[in-house]
């Protein structure tokens, strides 16, 4: 209800006659592109969970791990600060018969591999965007942006 409540104010007040004009002029080839992107992101995700789960001596299929990765994400969308995500590939971990322990530590795990990444890509990114964005005021947003995707 917060998302759709949400996304019903920033219509009402940003949605113009330009703004269909702009979707209009996309092409279809661009929003197909990004869609295969984000795709292989998922089977990257999936390839990832599924080596951590190899690590510690488990076997579950990329596919497997494909839904589990779709899941948590589904659910993390739907939920208020992404918080469900986590829990619910730690259940379906544990459907896979991996103990409950293991499977956070998996998730935990996942965590922390996207925060070492985050922070490793933080210098390069500000220093890419201080290049394009002329207004010093932009650095302080970069950052601001880029610390509440790290919490």
């Amino acid at each position: 209800m917060i998302s759709i409540f949400s996304i019903a104010v920033v219509l009402i007040f940003t949605l113009d006659t330009n703004t269909i004009e702009f979707v209009r002029e996309i092409r279809p080839g661009y929003i197909l592109t990004a869609l295969v992107i984000h795709l292989f992101s998922f089977v990257f995700w999936g390839l990832r969970i599924k080596s951590m789960i190899s690590a510690l001596g488990y076997k579950v299929g990329l596919i497997r791990s494909f839904e589990i990765v779709v899941s948590g994400t589904f659910v993390a969308d739907l939920i208020p600060s992404s918080i469900g995500g986590e829990p619910l590939r730690i259940h379906l971990l544990k459907q896979d018969q991996i103990s409950i322990g293991k499977a956070t530590a998996i998730i935990l795990g996942e965590r922390i591999l996207d925060a070492i990444l985050m922070l490793l890509a933080a210098p390069f990114s500000i220093y890419l965007f201080n290049g394009i964005l002329s207004d010093p005021r932009m650095n302080a947003v970069v950052v601001l942006r880029w610390t509440s995707f790290s919490n």
